[in-house]
């Protein structure tokens, strides 16, 4: 049976654990994650089973389509001019990296850094030139990639 009280440094154990991981479907941290929460699960006595799916880019659920399995080997994000910092990287926080970035070449990336504050509507980028530069914005995940990206070429 399930405790009918946790602990606030239980729940914060929780988070801790699973925010190392990066967890995109599929990807190593993924499952990582899942054999966590899996554990958990069953030290309260719950009865626990996992399903599994291809994960192709071509699998759905009614209209839910799976992204490609993938796992990231190494990220970074620097400031290089005028002067070096790095901002933040995967294995400082692994889930820094979203679930639709893309792979580099082996060298990075070097572009201009610009902010465009929410980045989830269209006027965030008036009068901004995105294209083939990296956006930093504090909306959801999902929206800036969809106009920053999709949309605006960063």
């Amino acid at each position: 049976m399930l405790k009918k009280e946790l602990s606030g440094d239980e729940a914060k154990s929780f988070v801790k654990e699973t925010s190392l991981h990066h967890r995109v479907t599929g990807g190593f941290g993924f499952h990582e994650t899942i054999e966590y929460v899996s554990w958990v699960m069953k030290k309260q006595g719950l009865k626990v089973s996992i399903d599994e799916c291809p994960l192709d880019g071509e699998f759905k659920i009614w209209t839910w389509s799976f992204l490609t399995a993938w796992d990231v080997i190494d990220g970074k994000l620097s400031v290089v001019s005028p002067l070096v910092e790095v901002i933040t990287s995967f294995h400082d926080t692994a889930v820094s990296i979203f679930k639709k970035s893309r792979p580099t070449p082996p060298e990075g990336i070097t572009a201009e850094l610009i902010y465009v504050g929410l980045g989830t509507k269209e006027e965030d980028y008036e009068d901004l030139e995105v294209e083939g530069k990296i956006v930093l914005a504090h909306g959801g995940t999902e929206a800036v990639t969809n106009l920053a990206v999709d949309q605006y070429g960063a």
